[in-house]
């Protein structure tokens, strides 16, 4: 079973992939704004202020995490014991759409580029909240 969960990942990071590619279509950019920046910014700081409170929350409820990996499952339900790979699943799924956007950015107009600093804001936030959270709290986090 533990062969399974890269193939997961993988079709999971594809289809993220495909969203952000899709996202970046000609007819779908005309909802995108050029106050979209004050937008990103928001993004950032959610998601890192948010994933660091995930892991604050998680270190109440369990003594140690373990670090993700890609031969485990990820914990939908129960993700307060292993928020690390069920950050770990939101960061892969912010990437696939991060380049899935920047894959159709060539021929795209402005709204698609701030389309893609949206997803990259994304992205770097939790990447930053996972970083921060692990420095934060890395007596919770297990070293095997």
């Amino acid at each position: 079973m533990r062969a399974l969960w890269p193939f997961v990942y993988v079709a999971i990071f594809t289809g993220a992939a495909l969203l952000g590619f899709r996202e970046m279509a000609p007819q779908r950019l005309g909802h995108a704004h050029s106050s979209i920046a004050s937008g990103c910014a928001f993004a950032f700081l959610l998601t890192s202020i948010g994933f660091l409170l995930a892991l604050r929350y998680a270190a109440t409820q369990c003594a140690k995490f373990p670090r993700p990996s890609w031969r485990r499952r990820f914990p939908l339900i129960e993700w307060r014991y292993d928020p690390l790979q069920f950050l770990f699943l939101l960061a892969l799924i912010a990437l696939g759409l991060l380049v899935g956007s920047v894959s159709r950015l060539p021929g795209s107009d402005t709204n698609g580029v701030w389309i893609v600093v949206f997803f990259f804001c994304i992205f770097l936030g939790e990447l930053t909240g996972i970083l921060a959270g692990c420095v934060i709290y890395r007596d919770h986090v297990r070293t095997i």
